[in-house]
């Protein structure tokens, strides 16, 4: 049995702050190969993250998990509470829709720093299913996408400055 990830304090995911995350189906099963729970994953995230103060830079439902870069915009939005709720919403519609359990326990979390460059992490979250080889161009997977960017915008990241 995998050993849950280490987190911060909770106080240092209340209010304000950028994050990368990583949450995995559970026993990395592809249950995102299905085109209707990877849309119906996407909408409980996009749906939640408005609720909850969390902008999303960048998503990619992979077949067995989810990348996001995420934003907490408000002082009183939690990352921890965030994915909570996420979780817990789609993982019911899965288990009323399909059956069985959606996801593993817990996710993994980078907290990122002023410094770091928001486009640079979108693009490589984006261009996840090239590396994985699941499409030849990220422009033609359809589980990628921003709440705050166009898809123009992210592609262009990808080829960096000057297209």
């Amino acid at each position: 049995m995998m050993a849950r990830p280490h987190r911060l304090a909770p106080a240092a995911y209340l209010g304000p702050g950028r994050y990368s995350l990583t949450i995995c189906c559970h026993r990395r099963r592809a249950h995102f190969g299905s085109p209707a729970v990877a849309a119906n994953t996407v909408s409980e995230l996009l749906r939640t993250a408005t609720e909850q103060g969390v902008a999303i830079h960048a998503y990619c439902v992979m077949p067995d998990h989810l990348h996001a870069l995420c934003e907490a915009t408000t002082h009183d939005a939690s990352l921890p509470a965030f994915v909570s709720r996420f979780k817990q919403r789609s993982a019911h519609r899965f288990a009323c829709e399909v059956g069985g359990r959606l996801w593993q326990e817990s996710f993994f979390d980078r907290h990122l720093r002023a410094g770091d460059d928001l486009r640079r992490i979108a693009a490589y979250i984006v261009a996840n299913p090239v590396r994985a080889g699941l499409v030849a161009n990220a422009a033609d997977y359809p589980f990628c996408g921003s709440a705050t960017m166009t898809l123009d915008e992210l592609l262009g990241s990808i080829a960096g400055p000057g297209g």
